[in-house]
């Protein structure tokens, strides 16, 4: 008989350690939660950055490559070799760029 009333007072024991720590831990929540809307904000304001820098590294990088293509298209046309005197010019050129690279 005294050890159903001490398990019975053990049960009772925890059941009220338990709730007590419900309630703090629901407290706590309530107290975090401006925090944590104040965050989520935050995170959608940060997600909307990182798009528009993604567009805008993506313009460079399609600009970038239109450059690329057009350096690539101008020295292909300085060595092609010409008839007239413009031939030692664009020699010059290309000496003079690649003495200063």
């Amino acid at each position: 008989m005294i050890w159903a009333i001490i398990s019975m007072m053990c049960v009772l024991g925890t059941k009220l350690i338990t709730s007590l720590r419900i309630k703090d831990l629901k407290d706590r929540l309530g107290n975090m939660k401006p925090r944590i809307i104040e965050l989520r904000g935050k995170l959608e304001d940060a997600e909307g950055e990182y798009e528009t820098i993604k567009s805008k590294e993506e313009a460079l990088e399609a600009r970038l490559n239109h450059l690329r293509d057009a350096v690539r298209i101008l020295e292909s046309l300085l060595k092609e070799p010409q008839t007239n005197n413009s031939a030692n010019e664009r020699l010059q050129v290309i000496q003079a760029v690649e003495g200063n690279a």
